[in-house]
Parts: structure tokens; sequence; C-alpha cells
């Protein structure tokens, strides 16, 4: 697996919303871009997942209740991913 991305977002830093609902996602991009952050969207913690591994992001807002995973599995998935790569 190839290192992510550093984060190359103008103004603030680079932000993961990661919720299943559409209106959620929609209003946390549009108040984040107004304060200057770079913002990308996932539907789902596998979507979210996979934006995560292929870049860097400043700050990861998650859901804690979706339908193919919670944020807390999100979490630790992520966790343990960093923790192998800091061990190799």
């Amino acid at each position: 697996m190839s290192a992510p991305e550093p984060s190359t977002a103008a103004g603030k830093g680079r932000v993961l919303v990661v919720d299943d609902e559409l209106d959620i996602r929609e209003g946390l991009e549009t108040l984040l871009s107004m304060e200057g952050y770079g913002v990308d969207l996932a539907a789902n913690g596998t979507e979210g997942l996979r934006k995560i591994e292929s870049r860097a992001y400043d700050m990861v807002l998650l859901d804690l209740m979706m339908p193919d995973r919670s944020g807390m599995d999100v979490l630790r998935d992520v966790r343990g991913r960093d923790a192998k790569r800091l061990s190799s």
C-alpha cells in the first residue's frame, strides 16, 4: 500500500465527512467550505476508509450509526492500520 498523499487543500486544511445521511454531509460540506476547509464526502464507512487510505486528512468527522459499519469500527480500522504502518 502506498502512503497517503499529503493534504494540499488551500486554506485551513482538509476534512473528510463520513455520514450516511445526505443532508448532514451536504450541510457540513457547505459550512466547512465557507470556513475555508477543503471537504471530501463519504456516504458510508467503507467509502470513508477508502478515502482515508488514498489521502491524508487533517480531520475526519464520523457518524457513529451507519448501516455498513459504525464510526467506531472505522476509527478502530484506521488506528490498527496506522499502528501496523508505524511498527514496520
